[in-house]
C-alpha cells in the first residue's frame, strides 16, 4: 500500500511533537501561537503532497481528495492537534496523523466517494471550560450562549481568541456541516486505558462511548470535639459521606459486565481539623457507561442509599446527564475485517473517554479505533503508544476508509 513510510510518518509525529514541547509535557492550548504553528505544520504536508485544504470559521481544518462521483458524499476521518497543560503528544495527534497516511495513500486511487480529513479546533476543555467544541459547533450542538461566560484564566472567551486568530466569530453558522454530505466518519484515537496493553493487541475497534451522569452531594452534620462526643452522639458528615463511596463502588461493580463505572473523585471535608467530627462535606459522583439502563440502575440504587441516610442532612444536585453514544456497527465490521486482512491483533471495546466522534455520530454514521496507551496514562507528558501500533492503526483505518469510499 503506498503512501508515507514508517519513518516519514514518524518523523512528522515527531516534528509535530516538537510544537509546544515543554521541560513539564505538552502546551499546546487551543487557540494559541502554538496550536496555530502545529495546524501550519499539517497544511505544509498537505501542500507538498498536493492535496487541497480549507479552514473554516472556527478554525478548523478541511483537507480533501475529490472522488471520481461529484455527488458522492464523502468519507470523513480526523481528530484535534490542541492538548492539556503539561500533557502528552499522542493524544489527538495519532487521529490526525493517520488521516494524513489516509489521503496521501489513497489520493491517486480514482476512489468514487471523496474522502477527508478533519483537524478539530478545542477538543480539550482545559482552556475554556467546554469539550469538544469544533464538532459540537459542526454537528449543531454548541450552546454559544455558554460559550460567551466561559472566560479562560486571562479573561477572553473563545470568540476573543478567534477574532485574535484571524477566524469568523461572527459567522460561526457557517462552521455547520451539511450530514448529507458525509457518509461516514472514522475517529483514531489513543485508548488513555490499560486494555489494550494488559491483552498485548494492538488495535481496538469501538463500539460505543460512555456518558457521565454527575451529582454534587453536600453532607451537613454536626462539626464536635473528637474527644468529649460518644459516638453515639455524633452526626459525623464524613462517616455517611464514605458510605455513599463504598454504595457507590458496589454498585458499579454489580454492573461491570456492561462497562459501567463509578468514581467519586472530590471530597471536600469541613474543618478537616484532626480534632474535629467532620460537620461538612461536599462530594462529586461521576456515573459512566453505554448503557442507560444500567447507568440508570447505579443512579437509582445510589440515590436509594442516600435517602437512607440519617443524622445529617444531605442535598443532591444534579450536574449533567449525558446520554451514551453507539457507534456504526457497520463501519465497525469493516475496520474488524481490515484488522483480519493485515493479520493484526484486534479486539472490541468501549471508550471511557469523550470524543469529537461523539458528535460526529449524532449527524453520521460513525466509528473508531483505538491504539494501547503504555500504563494507560494519558494527559501526561508520560503519555505513550509503540509506533508500530500507530502504524498499524493508520494502516487499518486507510484500508477500512478505501472500502468505505470505493
Amino acid at each position: 500500500m503506498p503512501g508515507l513510510s514508517p519513518s516519514r510518518l514518524e518523523a512528522i509525529f515527531q516534528d509535530l511533537g516538537r510544537i509546544g514541547e515543554t521541560a513539564t509535557g505538552m502546551q499546546r492550548l487551543a487557540f494559541t501561537n502554538l496550536e496555530q504553528q502545529a495546524y501550519d505544520y499539517v497544511k505544509s504536508i498537505l501542500d507538498a503532497e498536493n492535496i487541497s485544504h480549507r479552514t473554516d470559521a472556527f478554525g478548523n481544518l478541511f483537507a480533501r481528495i475529490e472522488g471520481t462521483d461529484p455527488q458522492a458524499p464523502a468519507i470523513a476521518t480526523g481528530s484535534h492537534l490542541d492538548t492539556v497543560p503539561n500533557g502528552g503528544k499522542y493524544d489527538g495527534t495519532i487521529g490526525v496523523l493517520a488521516g494524513l497516511q489516509t489521503l496521501i495513500t489513497l489520493k491517486d486511487k480514482g476512489l468514487r466517494h471523496p474522502v477527508e480529513l478533519i483537524a478539530f479546533r478545542a477538543e480539550e476543555s482545559s482552556r475554556f471550560g467546554h469539550s469538544c467544541m469544533a464538532s459540537k459547533l459542526m454537528t449543531g450542538f454548541a450552546d454559544l450562549e455558554k460559550w460567551k461566560q466561559s472566560p479562560d484564566a486571562e479573561g477572553k472567551t473563545v470568540f476573543d481568541a478567534l477574532a485574535d486568530n484571524g477566524f469568523g466569530p461572527d459567522r460561526l453558522d457557517e462552521a455547520r456541516i451539511d450530514p448529507s454530505q458525509y457518509k461516514a466518519f472514522l475517529e483514531c484515537h489513543i485508548e488513555q486505558g490499560r486494555v489494550l496493553e494488559e491483552e498485548k493487541i494492538s488495535i481496538g475497534v469501538v463500539t460505543g462511548i460512555a456518558a457521565p451522569t454527575r451529582f454534587r452531594i453536600q453532607l451537613n452534620g454536626v462539626a464536635d470535639h473528637s474527644g468529649a462526643t460518644p459516638m453515639g452522639l455524633r452526626h459525623d458528615a464524613l462517616v455517611s459521606a464514605a458510605s455513599i463511596v463504598t454504595t457507590l463502588n458496589a454498585l458499579a461493580s454489580s454492573e461491570a459486565s456492561h462497562g459501567t463505572v463509578g468514581t467519586v473523585g472530590q471530597l471536600d471535608v469541613t474543618p478537616n481539623s484532626m480534632n474535629v467530627i467532620p460537620g461538612l462535606v461536599t462530594m462529586s459522583v461521576d456515573i459512566r457507561g453505554v448503557q442507560e439502563e444500567s447507568i440508570q440502575r447505579v443512579v437509582d440504587g445510589l440515590l436509594a442509599h442516600v435517602e437512607s441516610i440519617q443524622g445529617v442532612d444531605v442535598k443532591v444536585t444534579p450536574l449533567s446527564a449525558e446520554k451514551p453514544v453507539q457507534l456504526d456497527r457497520d463501519i465497525a465490521g469493516v475496520l474488524t475485517d481490515a484488522c483480519i486482512d493485515e493479520n493484526i491483533t484486534h479486539r472490541s471495546m468501549l471508550s471511557g473517554a469523550g470524543h469529537d466522534a461523539m458528535y460526529m455520530a449524532k449527524i453520521m454514521p460513525t466509528a473508531m479505533i483505538f491504539v494501547p496507551s503504555n500504563n494507560g496514562i494519558s494527559h501526561n507528558p508520560e503519555e505513550f503508544t509503540p509506533f508500530q501500533d500507530i502504524w498499524n492503526a493508520s494502516q487499518i483505518l486507510t484500508r477500512a476508509i478505501e472500502r468505505l469510499a470505493e
